[in-house]
């Protein structure tokens, strides 16, 4: 009897399972995912799908969009590689184009350069510029980006690539401009919302900043850029506690994404815990030239935990390659003047103390070091 009732439980838990096995479809759920951009579901179930069909050339394609969706480019090209061996009807160029970003996602701009060179479409014009960007030539980036919206001047993405590059060179009304347009043609497009809401905050305009990139979050819940830029936004405008969540998780799935170890760091800073700041920031050490605050902060962490040296030099190389970033000068200068070096401390900061936006920052280590700030003397 008791044998009997256990094999009838395992049947109804065997029927159960195949009922509630026959009413998933990993393929509708990967497709609903793609569209509401669930990039992580989508990867997952379109990966699911594939096990019973593995050359169904719209799971393939799928699965390489959220790839490039999660920033996985060797995923990317392994889903390219099958796609192509799926003999599909592609047209001219279209699996290049997804084959160099995946490259430039993976770090290898030549590959992606390769690829595109015969390509005169705009995506093609905009990954051109990306690459170019991620092997450091920045003129002919630019070139890029410009050629591409002769071509397509309401293309998308290339406004709001266009758009964060004037903000970085200070046209904050060229760069509001081509946020705009980027928003013209793709008002809920990820692109252009985050490239309005970052010109917004770096011309001042929080409120409107954190509506865009809130949006964005929402809008896109798997895209790191979109997570990672609204943490920035709300922890640049003060709302730590917003914040905090954010980047932790944003942390715990890209310990090595720069921007996030800097976010990360500034708040283990907030929080006096030196000795995090020095172990996120050292995850990332071999790029601390990308980036002069994540550089200088890491060098207040070394000198608080007893690395004097370290950071002296890792402060010079950074007002060597920054010579106008204050933050370096003054840490500099207060380095000197801890030590007793009054003199040198003076010599650095007196060329900086004539420029108005300079000279609030140093005004206590230049009083410190004898000088008449405004006067510089």
């Amino acid at each position: 009897m008791i044998m009997t009732r256990l094999l009838a439980a395992t049947l109804s838990l065997a029927l159960m399972s195949a009922c509630q096995d026959a009413s998933t479809d990993p393929a509708a759920e990967a497709r609903a995912a793609a569209a509401a951009n669930r990039w992580v579901d989508a990867h997952r179930q379109a990966g699911a799908a594939l096990r019973d069909d593995p050359a169904n050339a719209e799971l393939l394609e799928l699965r390489l969009r959220a790839a490039l969706a999660l920033g996985d480019g060797e995923g990317a090209l392994a889903m390219a590689d099958r796609l192509a061996a799926a003999n599909t009807d592609w047209g001219p160029g279209q699996l290049d184009r997804l084959r160099a970003e995946a490259h430039i996602r993976r770090g290898d701009p030549a590959a992606a350069l390769t690829l595109l060179a015969n390509d005169s479409t705009a995506d093609a014009y905009r990954l051109r510029a990306m690459a170019h960007g991620v092997a450091g030539r920045m003129d002919e980036a630019a070139a890029e980006r410009l050629a591409g919206l002769a071509y397509a001047p309401d293309d998308p993405r290339l406004n709001a690539d266009q758009a964060l590059a004037l903000a970085e060179q200070g046209d904050g009304a060229g760069a509001r401009q081509h946020a705009a347009r980027a928003l013209a043609a793709a008002p809920d497009g990820l692109d252009g919302l985050l490239a309005a809401g970052r010109v917004e905050l770096s011309l001042g305009d929080a409120g409107s900043a954190i509506t865009r990139l809130a949006k964005a979050h929402r809008l896109y819940p798997d895209s790191h850029g979109a997570l990672v830029a609204y943490a920035q936004a709300l922890g640049m405008t003060g709302q730590i506690d917003a914040a905090r969540p954010l980047i932790e998780r944003a942390h715990a799935a890209a310990p090595e994404d720069l921007a996030v170890a800097l976010l990360k760091a500034r708040l283990a800073a907030q929080d006096g815990q030196w000795d995090l700041v020095q172990a996120t920031l050292q995850r990332v050490e071999d790029r601390l030239r990308e980036s002069a605050d994540a550089a200088i902060l890491y060098a207040h962490a070394l000198n608080r935990t007893g690395q004097g040296v370290q950071a002296r030099a890792l402060a010079e190389r950074t007002h060597t390659r920054h010579p106008d970033y204050v933050p370096a000068v003054r840490f500099l200068a207060e380095l000197h003047l801890a030590e007793g070096r009054r003199e040198e401390a003076a010599a650095l900061l007196r060329p900086y103390l004539s420029d108005a936006k300079a000279e609030p920052y140093l005004r206590d280590a230049a009083r410190e070091a004898g000088l008449t700030a405004k006067a510089g003397g």
